[in-house]
């Protein structure tokens, strides 16, 4: 016996000057990576949700190559992680949220949900509320009805490498009435409603019946991806702060809605920033601000089915940038009506398209302006402007009976042929030299200088034709889809 213990000692002290793990040597290792279910991938619906149910922050729950049909609730802190987002695959039942996040107040044990697909024939796919984190990465999410991400109240939400498809498309659009409801169909991709710090990366949203993503009263910084081909309203921002870079809003659709459409629309003091964000092929308006502080650079807005950007009643506005074009917009390339301090700088702005259009105010007016800009507001300034072949004209100053003294002009070159008209100020006290700083090129100096009376300009759009988010602020994400059991 003392023989054998001596062997065991020596066997040991081996053991250790080796640095082997002597537990693992006897088969009795834990999971080193603190998986609740010790690194098994779960294809059952009762073991997922009893190893859900048990397990605690730090852990990881696996789902493996299947598909899982249920409603899962995934515990603070606790990750739940697939294959890949091809293969592990969670489906709706009934109503239900497939996925509920129960968001984590522990930095250092965020909840989340990565490497999987959920498809939603309920009310949601993902839905988490309350204070604390959530991260989500990875993932696809394909709705047939309701919000496919819904978050609410939370202190932080990190959604990166997302795909998130509806079931509308420019062929089926006109099918739907136009006051189609989320029990219905699948009428908004993401909804944020007061979350604190919202981080988007490569985040693509498309084929909504109402919203792309609606922003409600939150800080989003958004960086890749973007809301194409969603019909009604591309991206809404309501209240709150919001930074766009490198996304595309674009192809929304109009389909049977009652009021226009929108590839994104700022209301109700938001605050916007851009840079590198194409705006382009909507049936109806580009972006639409309405009582916004805005900023953006670099901002490629084309071919939308009415203004490219519209601004009215605003403090404040800015467009720079080299990389700034406005081409090809109907109606106009840029209005601002009734706006605080402007600067419009760097920019190319061309052929956008006269189109007949119906204004409470002023009746039915044909425009096709680069810029139109009607009752300033606050100080002006147009500088380094290159305009061409706008049908109407490249810009189109209206000051409302006002002074000329806060408007600044410089280095703006506009030309054209035809008819067309290069830069025309009109409707107040308009000294002999405010032009000066303009070039004008091709047929627009003599149609300029002989010019006479006044040209139509623009009335506010009401608030009727603009979609409204005052339920979703008032109600959460309960006011789209109620009580999602």
């Amino acid at each position: 016996m003392v023989k054998i213990e001596k062997k065991f000692v020596a066997f040991s002290l081996i053991a250790v000057i080796l640095g082997w793990n002597f537990g693992s040597f006897l088969g009795c290792n834990k999971d080193s990576n603190n998986n609740n279910n010790n690194g098994k991938q779960i294809c059952n619906y009762d073991e997922l949700i009893e190893v859900l149910n048990q397990a605690q922050p730090g852990q990881t729950v696996k789902i493996g190559n299947c598909r899982i049909t249920g409603s899962f609730t995934i515990p603070s802190g606790v990750i739940l992680e697939g294959v890949d987002k091809n293969a592990s695959i969670l489906v709706s039942e009934g109503d239900h949220p497939v996925v509920r996040i129960t968001p984590s107040t522990d930095q250092s044990n965020l909840t989340e949900v990565t490497k999987i697909s959920i498809e939603s024939n309920g009310l949601a796919g993902i839905l988490c509320k309350g204070e604390g984190n959530v991260q989500i990465k990875d993932v696809k999410i394909t709705s047939s009805r309701g919000i496919a991400i819904g978050a609410e109240e939370l202190t932080s939400l990190n959604l990166s490498d997302i795909i998130i498809n509806g079931p509308i498309t420019q062929e089926n659009a006109n099918n739907f009435p136009p006051n189609i409801t989320a029990a219905d169909i699948a009428t908004h991709g993401l909804v944020l409603v007061r979350v604190s710090n919202a981080s988007l990366t490569n985040v693509s949203v498309s084929g909504f019946a109402t919203f792309g993503a609606l922003l409600v009263d939150s800080d989003t910084q958004w960086e890749g991806g973007g809301a194409s081909g969603n019909m009604g309203t591309g991206v809404l921002v309501h209240k709150g702060h919001a930074f766009f870079k490198n996304l595309g809003i674009c192809k929304t659709i109009k389909g049977l809605k009652l009021i226009p459409s929108y590839d994104g629309v700022f209301v109700n003091g938001a605050t916007i920033e851009t840079d590198n964000v194409e705006v382009c092929d909507g049936d109806g308006f580009g972006f639409l601000h309405d009582s916004v502080t805005a900023n953006h650079a670099n901002l490629k807005v084309r071919n939308n089915g009415d203004a490219g950007l519209w601004v009215q009643k605003s403090p404040s506005f800015q467009i720079s940038g080299n990389g700034t074009e406005i081409k090809s917009n109907r109606f106009a390339g840029v209005v601002l009506l009734e706006v605080g301090d402007t600067v419009i700088q760097d920019a190319k702005m061309d052929e956008n398209i006269i189109t007949t259009r119906v204004f409470e105010e002023t009746g039915s007016i044909d425009v096709g302006d680069g810029i139109q800009i009607v009752k300033p507001a606050g100080h002006v300034k147009l500088q380094n402007l290159s305009m061409s072949n706008n049908e109407r004209v490249g810009i189109l100053l209206d000051l409302g009976g006002g002074s000329f003294d806060n408007v600044i002009i410089e280095g703006v070159s506009v030309e054209g042929t035809g008819n067309q008209y290069g830069a025309i100020a009109q409707n107040g006290q308009i000294p002999d030299s405010w032009d000066s700083g303009v070039t004008r090129r091709g047929n627009v100096s003599v149609n300029d200088e002989s010019f006479m009376g006044s040209l139509s300009i623009v009335g506010t759009v009401p608030s009727k034709s603009i979609p409204s988010a005052n339920d979703v602020e008032t109600n959460g994400f309960g006011a789209i889809i109620g009580d999602p059991g």
